[in-house]
């Protein structure tokens, strides 16, 4: 079955648009749920913190945890062992 050129020109149009929809929705929308995760494990990195809770305590709590958390365990993150990071390791 051949497809005729204005069913060709239907289809880049519509494939544009989507391409435009997608840049336009989709992106942004990757952009804040990873900005909503960075500030959810400094949340949860400052609670440790003000509890003064161990690596020992933490790695304890990560064991004990729901299966399906809403954050990484913090050895599991991007950027362990950066400077600064209190679960770092050493």
């Amino acid at each position: 079955m051949a497809t005729s050129g204005i069913t060709r020109k239907l289809l880049c149009d519509a494939s544009s648009g989507l391409r435009a929809e997608f840049t336009r929705t989709i992106e942004p929308a990757r952009s804040l749920a990873q900005e909503t995760l960075k500030l959810e494990c400094t949340l949860s990195d400052l609670f440790n913190q003000a509890y003064g809770f161990t690596p020992e305590d933490i790695d304890l709590m990560w064991k004990r945890a729901p299966p399906r958390m809403p954050i990484p365990a913090p050895g599991t993150r991007k950027g362990q062992g950066e400077p600064g990071h209190e679960n770092s390791e050493g």
